[in-house]
């Protein structure tokens, strides 16, 4: 898009909004990382573009089964929800693979519930950020997570969630693992059945 004639000034003018408000938040918090939890490959590769950033991807995961629960939770098919899993984690396997140099940081959700402190000493030293005693215990109104029932609540507490072992029947969990058991595997997960 930046080299289409229609296109370049809008896209010159969205890299200098995204860049000023980067450094608003920064000068405003009077820290030297901003956390952009993008979820889109699409936003992570324009402003990979930015010279003025410089990006570094964390890429947090879970385990395949999890994500399936969650959405059977809302309604939703665990086949599907593997299916989307599967062509996510894909995608940025490709992403990452056509940018070798390109810093990344893989931390998997059960690592940063069950050993906070050790996960996120990984994440600031890959930031490059001094490190701080993290709280267990975060007081709802001082931290905002848009669309998370959460948020309502007077503190949240880091916790590890696995109800997809009671949530996934065993039929579930086969079709999820066979759905996405090789990508999950290659994240560090477990590709057996959880019981038999």
């Amino acid at each position: 898009m930046r080299h289409l004639p229609v296109l370049r000034k809008r896209m010159a003018r969205i890299d200098r909004t995204n860049v000023a408000f980067v450094q608003a938040v920064l000068a405003r918090r009077g820290a030297t990382v901003f956390l952009d939890t993008s979820k889109i490959l699409t936003r992570v590769s324009y402003l990979l573009d930015i010279p003025e950033i410089d990006l570094r991807i964390v890429r947090l995961a879970r385990d395949a089964r999890g994500f399936a629960a969650s959405a059977k939770r809302r309604g939703g098919s665990a086949v599907e929800a593997a299916t989307v899993w599967r062509n996510d984690q894909a995608a940025i396997d490709r992403f990452l693979a056509d940018r070798p140099g390109m810093p990344a940081l893989l931390l998997r959700y059960e690592d940063l519930c069950e050993q906070p402190l050790e996960a996120l000493r990984r994440l600031w030293e890959f930031c490059g950020v001094g490190s701080v005693e993290p709280s267990t215990i975060i007081h709802a109104r001082n931290h905002h997570i848009l669309g998370n029932s959460m948020r309502m609540g007077d503190t949240i507490e880091v916790r590890l969630d696995e109800t997809w072992r009671s949530r996934l029947g065993q039929q579930d969990e086969r079709l999820v693992l066979e759905v996405a058991g090789e990508l999950n595997s290659r994240l560090g997960y477990a590709t057996g059945m959880s019981r038999t």
